[in-house]
């Protein structure tokens, strides 16, 4: 299927939204209209993996399931929340942005940014679920992007032979940290902490932080 790009901003509203066509070729495998129960177990079980925000609603906003991690985004936003057991925004050109983005098209995925903090977006992706019937259900996934969020990393202990020191190091290192601000958390020496960062170049083979991002930008979880 030949790929499709929409993108809409809201005048000032701080949203841009975006749509790209996916394939719809998969398996087709007919299963019964799962039930609310079996949406929530598998939401939850999904969160289980990245703890990612995510949440199935209904084309109109009616929450069916949501992630403890999308609850907590939406109760700290300052532009999308929950009233009752629907998404809402005091914003009435808002709305009209979180219903285009909840009208996604079967085959496609949207994106919409939401000028959420003075740092930062939330950024909130939307597709479809098939063969729900007449429910019209779409799943919904919001990332904060902020620069405060930090990121999970698989176990470098695991992968490249790091000590317990070096791998909560190398994670902080990931996550943007400079080796002040490592030590201060760790209460350890800066001189420790760069100590510990010469023994991770030297297991993960670079000789500086940005070979050391592009070497393991794979290995995030989330």
């Amino acid at each position: 299927m030949p790929r499709v790009e929409k993108s809409h901003r809201g005048g000032d509203t701080g949203f841009m939204l975006s749509s790209q066509a996916v394939d719809s070729g998969s398996a087709n495998i007919v299963l019964p209209p799962p039930s609310r129960e079996l949406l929530k177990s598998a939401l939850a079980a999904w969160a289980a993996l990245d703890d990612r925000g995510r949440m199935i609603v209904t084309r109109s906003g009616s929450l069916v399931a949501i992630t403890d991690a999308a609850r907590q985004m939406l109760e700290e936003s300052r532009t999308l929340g929950i009233r009752g057991d629907r998404l809402h925004s005091a914003s009435s050109s808002r709305l009209r942005i979180l219903a285009e983005l909840l009208e996604v098209d079967p085959d496609q995925v949207r994106t919409c940014l939401i000028d959420d903090r003075e740092n930062g977006h939330l950024v909130c992706r939307s597709v479809a679920l098939p063969d729900c019937g007449d429910k019209g259900l779409v799943f919904v996934e919001i990332v904060a992007a902020q620069p405060d969020v930090k990121a999970h990393w698989v176990d470098f202990r695991v992968s490249h032979g790091m000590t317990d020191c070096e791998n909560e190091v190398l994670a902080s290192l990931m996550s943007g940290e400079c080796p002040l601000e490592i030590a201060e958390h760790m209460g350890s020496s800066v001189n420790t902490v760069r100590t510990h960062i010469r023994h991770i170049y030297e297991k993960v083979g670079v000789s500086n932080v940005q070979e050391l991002h592009r070497k393991l930008a794979a290995y995030r979880l989330g």
